[in-house]
């Protein structure tokens, strides 16, 4: 079973609302940002409350505009490297 989050630019544009996202992930113990990466513009459309949501945050995590995010992402990845075994053996 796949469990995650659903990454859009839209995320970006409020960094708490990435941050929850990989809150949620890293709570859940799932891989952090399995995120679609479009770098050459190559988007996939879905629909959303908004009619079209594009994927693809290659641009997003590449701009330095979003280094916080990237270092947010990195501690966890940090995080969650020690806390491992109890994410795979541990009880809630």
């Amino acid at each position: 079973m796949y469990a995650g989050a659903l990454f859009e630019r839209n995320d970006f544009e409020n960094p708490d609302l990435f941050a929850r996202k990989m809150a949620v992930q890293f709570m859940f113990g799932a891989q952090l940002g399995w995120f679609g990466m479009s770098k050459y513009g190559r988007d996939r459309k879905l629909p959303n409350k908004d009619n079209l949501a594009t994927y693809g945050i290659y641009n997003e995590l590449m701009d330095a505009k979003y280094d916080q995010e990237i270092e947010y992402l990195r501690k966890l990845a940090s995080a969650k490297k020690q806390v491992n075994h109890y994410f795979l053996h541990g009880r809630v």
